[in-house]
């Protein structure tokens, strides 16, 4: 009978048996697996620390593409190599190992499945029966070892520990992007992806805005080399998790500040140097070359002598360069050494903005008038100073000169100055005899035309000096309100004009170079400036009339050109738009418009009186000469067509008149001296022309050749085939008239600065004139150009974007976007 408990016991015994043979099974594979894949998979785990790292990218894109070929070229080879060693274990092996592994001799796992030759003898069976009893004694004795470690045999030099340690190192560093940075590494040649991918690092760098550069954005390595102004300001931010990110320029460190949100920043101006690097945890993670640009000082260089003009002001040329702008140009006047005992009078410094093109020689011609000054008719010494927006200066050599005096037609002002120049030599001496002076000119109210103004300012001074001790201060008050009674009296309220209009200009550029300076006080300066521009452009007519009247010297610019030249809406849109800049933080670009505002100022000055230049006259001529060869030719062209078209009719009618019946004749021989003489007056324009301009206009040349074959087609009596000849050549001459006019505009240009004029077009002679492409039908008075809507349009989004970029109200992000836009244009 059997043995119920034994069996159970039995039964167990088999069932753990089994348990461990699946186990040992598993171990089986996991080494028969490790010992074929372990070469490939610490091979992976190397390259994509490598990638994780970004080290192969950092080399380069070739390098890149090299370490990716390099990497399947292996993978490949170690899996055809490696993975025929691979076998699946067998019952077999699975004995074999438990046995082994439990230490037990005579193999008794393998005898558990044998079968008894011969169960038939009863003695046999008993033998086999106390067999297996001894068997299953020995299943308590069996157990498992851990799998078998065969690393340190097969790999020695324990790289599989530098291939795990980079591959992990990798993982902390890349965070959240490992997956991007080892695709991209498994891609090299997607080149796309490798632009969009981020590697969260940022670096902003912003050149100085007076270079006009563009700002960079970097967020991942590049070979290209970086041109880097010097002055340009870095902001680096760097999302991670792990270690403290640091910015390396060459050899040296800076440290990066941790913000919110595992967010790491830093700004600093960029020193020179070549190299620029983020690192973390002493691995690179990305790299940049730049050339450190520096900024040269400015040069500067007198050209000529100064001139002196009529009303005794001063005009200086100068030869300015610089790299990038020249920003300001300042003026230092001291009395000459030499004299020894210096008068009344203190030196004198005056700062103007110039922003001169880069790269460029730019000449400048600086007014200056200083003829209040109590030097005047003293030696003085100028010295000028270019700076540039580092502050880099260059300085002219010592200028000596005596500085000049106004001389006064006016009998009352001469006498007026006269007291004044008593008072400069003398400031400490008895003041009654200039107070009786001033007090017999005052009783004369006539012959100063009985201004109020002149009368209150001569009762002032004279009491200054009848009530007053003799001192320094009241002899400056008195000489200064002596001055500027003369100048009243001499040229009326021009003189105060251009006082105040430069007395707001120069406010305002002090204003916009103070960073402190409010928006309403900004606005307040622009109202100022606006008076004081409608008060001087005023006067300027009024003075230009006088002397048209008087007969006097004229400027440069005469009136009726300079009424179309200057409009009060060009000159209203140009204070809008340069408000505008100011009150949107764009201040460089005010000072720029302000600056041009000053050499316009300039050139207009009534005592600039010099002719205007060849070139330019040549052009004004050319202008007017062309209309009245137009208007001739035009006249030739109406009798010309008139004789085609009765040619035409009495060709209907010759047969249908009776016979012996005759028609006149036409005949234009007669008309090949007037186009001939119409030529030839062109012909003459071309020869000076010629001489005079860098740039003749082909529709001179073109109108000559067509004339010539009218004049042919008239001396052949074909009336209609003239005509043809006779518009284009009247095409070509308006073509050239648009040009020249082009190009005085454009001249004009240069000499003042900047354009103020309406839409309308002139010639140079003030007369408006038709676009030959226009296609008006109207007189011909003025000009309507087609894309005049679309500029008012693009005027008005400017300036709406200008005003919704100076409003504070609005958020900074918004305001931000519409300064970008504005940047664009």
């Amino acid at each position: 009978m059997p043995d119920h408990s034994q069996n159970k016991h039995h039964a167990k015994a088999l069932a753990k048996l089994k348990r461990q043979k699946h186990l040992a099974r598993g171990i089986l594979l996991l080494e028969s697996l490790s010992e074929c894949l372990w070469r490939p998979f610490f091979w992976t785990l190397f390259f994509f620390g490598l990638w994780l790292f970004q080290i192969p990218a950092l080399l380069g894109q070739i390098p890149a593409i090299l370490v990716t070929l390099s990497f399947c070229i292996g993978i490949a080879y170690l899996l055809i190599k490696d993975l025929p060693r691979f076998s699946w274990p067998g019952d077999h092996a699975v004995t074999r190992r438990l046995e082994i592994d439990s230490g037990v001799k005579h193999r008794p796992l393998s005898s558990m499945s044998d079968q008894l030759a011969n169960p038939d003898k009863e003695d046999t069976q008993e033998l086999w029966a106390s067999n297996k009893d001894k068997l299953f004694g020995f299943l308590n004795l069996i157990k498992l070892k851990a799998p078998r470690a065969m690393m340190a045999q097969k790999d020695p030099y324990a790289l599989r520990y530098l291939a795990g340690a980079l591959f992990v190192l990798g993982l902390i560093v890349a965070g959240p992007l490992w997956q991007a940075r080892i695709w991209n590494g498994l891609s090299p040649v997607d080149i796309e992806l490798n632009r969009k991918l981020t590697s969260g690092i940022m670096l902003q760098i912003t050149p100085p805005a007076y270079t006009q550069n563009p700002q960079m954005v970097l967020r991942q390595s590049s070979e290209k080399v970086l041109n880097i102004p010097q002055g340009s300001t870095l902001k680096a931010t760097v999302s991670d998790r792990i270690g403290t990110p640091v910015l390396r320029v060459d050899e040296r460190d800076y440290p990066m500040q941790k913000e919110a949100d595992h967010t790491y920043t830093l700004e600093m101006d960029i020193p020179a140097g070549s190299a620029l690097s983020i690192r973390q945890m002493l691995f690179p993670r990305a790299a940049w070359r730049y050339q450190f640009i520096p900024d040269q000082p400015p040069s500067i260089a007198a050209k000529g002598e100064p001139e002196i003009l009529p009303d005794g002001a001063l005009r200086f040329g100068f030869t300015l360069k610089d790299d990038y702008s020249v920003k300001d140009l300042q003026m230092h006047m001291r009395l000459d050494p030499e004299l020894g005992e210096a008068p009344m009078g203190e030196p004198i410094s005056e700062t103007r903005t110039v922003f001169s093109p880069a790269q460029t020689d730019f000449e400048i011609a600086p007014l200056y008038d200083l003829t209040g000054h109590p030097w005047a008719g003293l030696p003085v010494v100028f010295e000028f100073t270019a700076l540039d927006h580092l502050g880099q200066k260059a300085t002219t050599n010592p200028i000596r000169l005596t500085l000049p005096e106004r001389s006064f037609a006016h009998p009352v002002a001469q006498k007026i100055i006269d007291i004044r120049k008593k008072l400069i030599a003398a400031p400490n001496d008895s003041y009654r005899d200039m107070a009786i002076a001033l007090e017999d000119i005052m009783a004369v109210p006539g012959a100063y035309q009985n201004d109020i103004y002149v009368f209150l300012n001569l009762r002032s001074a004279s009491s200054r000096l009848f009530y007053n001790d003799p001192s320094l201060e009241t002899s400056r008050a008195v000489v200064n309100q002596l001055w500027n009674v003369a100048l009243r009296i001499e040229d009326g309220n021009l003189s105060f004009a251009a006082r105040n209009l430069r007395d707001a200009q120069q406010a305002l550029q002090k204003a916009l170079q103070n960073p402190d300076t409010s928006e309403q006080e900004i606005a307040q300066l622009m109202n100022t400036l606006r008076e004081a521009m409608a008060e001087y452009f005023t006067e300027l007519q009024k003075e230009a009339q006088k002397r048209m009247s008087d007969g006097g010297p004229m400027p440069m610019i005469p009136p009726e050109m300079l009424r179309h030249l200057i409009t009060p809406e060009g000159l209203g849109d140009f204070l809008s738009r340069m408000e505008s800049q100011m009150l949107s933080g764009d201040r460089h670009a005010a000072q720029q418009m302000l600056s041009e505002l000053q050499r316009m100022m300039d050139t207009l000055d009534p005592s600039v009186t010099a002719p205007m230049p060849a070139d330019m006259q040549m052009m004004a001529e050319g202008v007017s000469k062309l209309q009245e060869i137009i208007e001739a030719q035009q006249a030739l062209l109406e009798k010309t067509a008139h004789q085609a078209k009765l040619a035409q009719e009495f060709e209907l009618l010759k047969d249908k008149m009776p016979d012996g019946f005759m028609l006149p004749e036409i005949n234009t021989t007669p008309s090949v001296e007037q186009q001939d003489a119409i030529r030839h007056e062109l012909e003459d324009l071309i020869m000076e022309a010629v001489q005079k301009l860098q740039d003749v206009p082909d529709g001179m040349a073109l109108g000559d050749q067509e004339m010539e074959q009218s004049a042919q087609a008239l001396g052949e009596n074909a009336p209609d085939i003239s005509s043809p000849h006779q518009e284009k050549a009247i095409e070509h001459l308006k073509s050239a008239q648009e040009k020249l006019s082009e190009q005085f505009t454009a001249r004009m240009e240069n000499m003042t600065g900047m354009m103020f004029g309406s839409g309308t077009r002139y010639d140079p002679l003030g007369r408006p004139y038709r676009d030959p492409g226009s296609g008006d039908g109207g007189d011909g008075s003025q000009v309507k150009v087609p894309s005049d809507a679309e500029q008012k349009r693009a005027r008005e989004i400017l300036d709406l974007l200008r005003r919704r970029s100076g409003e504070r109200d609005r958020p900074m992000l918004e305001r931000e976007y519409y300064r970008r836009l504005l940047k664009q244009f």
